[in-house]
């Protein structure tokens, strides 16, 4: 098969997860009966789709490029600012593809993603190409003008290697290059390009490509993914931890606090504080003021804004009440209380024989107690009670920068009689009982 320069396509590489799409999203349903296949076309199949502010894009299985939606300043990469796909029936036969002439003839598209009225996408030669809305650098293209039309574009964004990955926010871009280096280009607002030149465009006219540097990781980190969110972003590290930096009112760095980085050099690379999970994480996505990552464990974890429960809540199932099964209850017995001696942590863990205790019955198969941290370490941790044997991957109570924090916890109690605290971070902790099941 050829492309429009005239030139065999050659074989590519295809994106670490395809997605094949529902073809019925956007194709018009075919007739009842069909006389024969030449008179339909056949449906596509899809390896990865990328969403703008007001735009979506596909590519196809050939490496073709097409996007619907607002074409206003260029985002569709058609030359044309017309709104496309808003009537019924639109099919992809119908939507002209992306072509950018000062791309190599043999090179496909494998990754595109959106932003505010500009769009990027990623060749498999490791290029990266945008157009659309320019007027704080986000194109990098060293200009502050508007590309309407592919055609304008003569070279590619200059991020001095080649790419792996993009992302796009609403008005700044990142990449990962290979080596594991991370560069991002356009409005610097509140450090969310990660280089201390927060209100700072760059990629424009006044700062160029070549004068942006990569992104401080730390000491030999690499980067395996990068997420760009609203006003800040994040990056999977190749320890399989997270970092994030810029924009922070609303806890979506997940460190704890509300403390912006990335608008000085120096609260960048070993000063960056990875997000305090459970498990390593395999996959991220930011948002405009949130964040979420999936462990290596199955669990879903995100932190931040929750206007609209977009931060979720994560609920761990240590059990369940049996048909006939009663839970016994009692005024509250102290059965445990470290602030007389040390903090348990960091990474510590404490173990409590509880049958028997306090005037507790043996044979309790659980306990309901109010379970309190306090006097934690600021970086923030979690606790995870549990019956003594091999350790679950969840947490009983989460704690931040806030100095004491309680949760009402169901714990399971071990054949003989244990009940075990484990404390990632530091913290005091008060434990009081209210009920049992037997």
């Amino acid at each position: 098969m050829t492309n429009p320069h005239g030139s065999r396509r050659r074989p590519r590489r295809l994106p670490l997860r395809p997605l094949l799409l529902g073809v019925a999203l956007i194709f018009p349903a075919l007739p009842a009966a069909i006389a024969s296949a030449a008179e339909v076309e056949v449906p596509r199949t899809f390896n990865a789709i990328g969403v703008g502010s007001s735009t979506s894009c596909a590519i196809d299985v050939d490496g073709d490029l097409r996007c619907w939606g607002a074409g206003s300043m260029g985002a569709l990469g058609t030359g044309s600012t017309a709104t496309v796909g808003s009537g019924s029936g639109t099919a992809m036969a119908d939507l002209d593809a992306v072509i950018v002439p000062a791309m190599d003839a043999s090179a496909r598209f494998v990754a595109v993603e959106g932003g505010v009225q500009f769009t990027c996408a990623l060749d498999d030669l490791g290029s990266v190409w945008c157009w659309g809305r320019n007027e704080a650098g986000q194109l990098g293209l060293d200009s502050d003008s508007l590309s309407l039309h592919p055609e304008e574009i003569l070279a590619p964004v200059d991020l001095g290697a080649t790419a792996e990955s993009i992302s796009v926010g609403p008005y700044h871009s990142c990449a990962v290059l290979t080596g594991g280096s991370v560069r991002c280009w356009g409005l610097d607002h509140r450090g969310s390009l990660g280089v201390g030149f927060s209100g700072q465009s760059l990629g424009s006219a006044t700062s160029p490509m070549a004068s942006v540097p990569a992104v401080d990781l730390g000491t030999d980190r690499v980067a395996v993914e990068v997420s760009a969110g609203g006003q800040h972003t994040c990056v999977l590290l190749d320890d399989a931890s997270v970092v994030c930096w810029g924009a922070n009112s609303f806890g979506q760095l997940g460190v704890g606090d509300q403390v912006e980085r990335g608008s000085t050099p120096d609260s960048m690379g070993d000063a960056l504080v990875a997000v305090d999970l459970p498990a390593g994480v395999v996959s991220l996505s930011s948002g405009g003021e949130h964040t979420c990552a999936a462990l290596v464990d199955g669990t879903l974890h995100c932190w931040g804004l929750n206007d609209f429960g977009q931060a979720h809540v994560i609920v761990d199932i240590m059990g369940w009440f049996a048909a006939g099964s009663d839970l016994e209850t009692r005024s509250p017995v102290r059965v445990l209380d470290t602030r007389d001696g040390s903090a348990i942590g960091p990474d510590g863990e404490l173990w409590l024989r509880i049958a028997g205790a306090a005037g507790l019955p043996n044979g309790m198969r659980a306990v309901a107690m109010n379970l309190t941290a306090t006097s934690t370490s600021g970086a923030g941790g979690y606790v995870t009670v549990f019956p003594c044997g091999p350790r679950p991957v969840t947490s009983s109570l989460n704690f931040s920068s806030a100095p004491t924090v309680a949760n009402a916890v169901i714990a399971p109690v071990s054949a003989d009689g244990m009940v075990c605290f484990h404390v990632v971070g530091s913290a005091h902790l008060i434990a009081d009982v209210s009920g049992w099941v037997r």
